[in-house]
């Protein structure tokens, strides 16, 4: 049997108290105090509540609970408005004969949207999270001419400053209730783990993610067997010094790098009646054997310069909105396009924009891969393939050669690779046409291609160039320390109507040299001119093949230029020069071949 359980109900407005009162006598087993929040004192009410009573639970309305989270140390309970609450609003605004609108927070609103719909009516729903969009929905209101609110009291104060007549949302008896009822069972399942202590503790030294607990002075208190496994003095400091970052934080994640391993944590502050600093660490990683065809990013506070990202036309930025809004992994996401419209930069960008991005990062070269290092990949247990909540990323999908496609089919069937990462995909040229070739396995194709980006070349998008241009000049000035304020407009003119076989990077080329060799404020249309005329940018003119040069030199221009010709398809490129990919790749990499 426990004592009376003690209860903190924090209202909006004095009307409510005497309901929360009256409802308390329906729980016997529990006793609650009632106090009317107010911005400015309300810290110091509940410290002082807290003290004299020892509050197990709060109750607060939603925004009351927001501003206290940091600041409270016990369980908070939301005070909600039950359906019944929102349609006794209604009714009284249909009572009006008036035009009326639903102004509310996403909760209040979701529940209106279903009344209406259920009886089929047509209603003016404006939602916010915040005084500042509230502030932009009374305004919209009256731009539609509509003098007439429904809105709860945090609110009205707002709408009446814009001269809106309002009627109050007010919370009733079945939302008060359920509060009082979810706060009980909430403090009665907290007592209940306390006093059946030795099994808790029993589950959570069966779990299999790695727990420990320390108390402010850094004192260890409690450790799992997971986290007694892999807890050496190196990971000890490691958490030390990022606990640090708690000091006005409640929660921080981050991940922590050994030669073979890498570990995901979570780390929590609580600030009961003693200080205490919970990790929670996932070692979903190990890979003992770095390649070139692998790499592992894991650092979240890696920056990625984002100032030049990717060609993107109206279509595509809709497709990466879509991508943004949704926050799901559910579909491996493919993206295609000529070289050099910034493939890598739209999956980094992806990434950061995931419910992944602070989860390693896992690239794999296509390109680089051979059938031995491909077979150890996927069959290895401690390939970073079997990680769990990672983005895994592709590269160059197309350079894969059919057995490889083969493995990498069966992978995914087998291992669901699909559903426990954020799988990302490129490739050059036109992917389709190789399935319908058969130079790409159909299947692959179908499990990958689930939402597909198609980067548009340079040429596609001309009215982008002179914003393109801008931002590679503003990088250059920096490098080069030069002050050229810009381009004349027969120079962006000269830029726009040339042809980018080479797209972002060639531009990017193009640019630097005019930076680096810029006299002027402006860079010209005579230097732009030039500029282009010179064989590393014009890489379609004959010039790029000079016989003046090495033999080296001459082979490494003859690989490039079928490169790109191929859309850095090595299998077509080889086959082209009369060498297999192995050679070709070997080549590449000895004439240091860098596209």
């Amino acid at each position: 049997m426990i004592a009376s359980i003690q209860i903190l109900a924090i209202v909006p407005y004095e009307e409510l108290s005497p309901i929360f009162q009256q409802a308390a006598t329906k729980f016997p087993e529990l006793s609650v105090s009632v106090l009317v929040y107010n911005a400015e004192t309300i810290l110091l009410d509940i410290r002082k509540a807290v003290t004299e009573k020892a509050m197990d639970v709060i109750i607060a309305h939603r925004e009351g609970i927001s501003f206290l989270t940091p600041y409270i140390d016990v369980p908070a309970v939301p005070l909600e408005f039950s359906p019944y609450d929102i349609l006794r609003a209604i009714r009284a605004g249909q009572c009006c004969n008036e035009p009326f609108a639903v102004v509310g927070s996403p909760d209040v609103i979701s529940s209106a949207r279903l009344l209406a719909e259920i009886n089929n009516e047509k209603l003016h729903l404006h939602e916010y999270q915040n005084d500042r969009q509230a502030r932009s929905c009374f305004s919209t209101v009256l731009e539609e001419k509509i003098n007439l609110v429904i809105t709860d009291m945090s609110c009205a104060g707002i709408a009446d400053s814009f001269g809106l007549c309002t009627i109050p949302l007010n919370y009733g008896r079945e939302s008060v209730n359920h509060a009082l009822s979810e706060a009980g069972s909430i403090v009665s399942q907290i007592y209940k783990m306390a006093s059946e202590d030795l099994p808790l503790r029993e589950i959570l030294s069966a779990t299999g993610t790695c727990i420990a607990i320390y108390t402010s002075t850094w004192e260890c208190c409690y450790k799992n067997a997971a986290m007694e496994s892999i807890l050496t003095d190196k990971l000890e400091n490691s958490l030390l010094n990022r606990s640090k970052e708690l000091t006005d934080k409640k929660e921080i994640y981050f991940t922590i790098r050994s030669k073979t391993q890498i570990y995901s944590v979570k780390a929590v502050r609580f600030t009961g009646r003693k200080l205490f600093f919970t990790f929670y660490i996932e070692t979903g990683i190990a890979w003992a054997s770095p390649s070139p065809c692998v790499q592992i990013e894991y650092d979240r506070h890696a920056k990625i310069d984002m100032g030049i990202q990717f060609i993107a036309d109206e279509k595509t930025k809709s497709v990466i909105q879509q991508i943004r809004e949704s926050n799901t992994s559910v579909f491996p996401i493919f993206i295609y396009g000529e070289t050099g419209t910034g493939t890598v930069q739209c999956v980094r960008f992806i990434h950061s924009i995931s419910i992944y991005k602070n989860n390693p990062f896992i690239r794999v070269n296509c390109e680089l891969l051979t059938e031995k290092y491909w077979q150890s990949l996927v069959n290895n247990v401690n390939s970073p393939l079997n990680s769990n909540n990672c983005t895994v990323y592709f590269k160059k999908l197309q350079c894969l050669s059919d057995p490889m496609q083969q493995i990498l089919d069966s992978y995914i069937e087998d291992t669901l690779l699909t559903r426990r990462n954020q799988v990302i995909c490129s490739a050059y040229g036109n992917i389709h046409e190789l399935v319908k070739n058969g130079g790409f396995r159909h299947s692959l194709y179908n499990k990958l291609y689930g939402l597909p980006i198609r980067l548009p070349s340079l040429n596609e998008c001309p009215e982008q160039i002179p914003t393109i241009a801008s931002i590679f000049l503003s990088r250059y000035n920096e490098i080069f320390s030069k002050q050229v304020i810009g381009f004349e407009p027969a120079a962006i003119t000269l830029l726009q109507h040339f042809h980018w076989s080479v797209n972002l990077d060639q531009l990017e080329r193009t640019v630097r040299m005019l930076v680096s060799s810029a006299k002027g404020s402006y860079i010209t249309a005579d230097e732009v001119k030039s500029a282009l005329n010179y064989p590393d940018i014009r890489n379609t003119d004959t010039s790029w093949l000079s016989l003046d040069s090495t033999l080296d030199v001459i082979e490494g221009n003859i690989i490039e230029k079928i490169l790109l010709e191929e859309n850095m398809n090595f299998s077509k490129a080889a086959k082209r020069l009369g060498i297999n990919r192995s050679t070709l790749w070997r080549k590449r990499r000895d004439l240091n071949i860098d596209l």
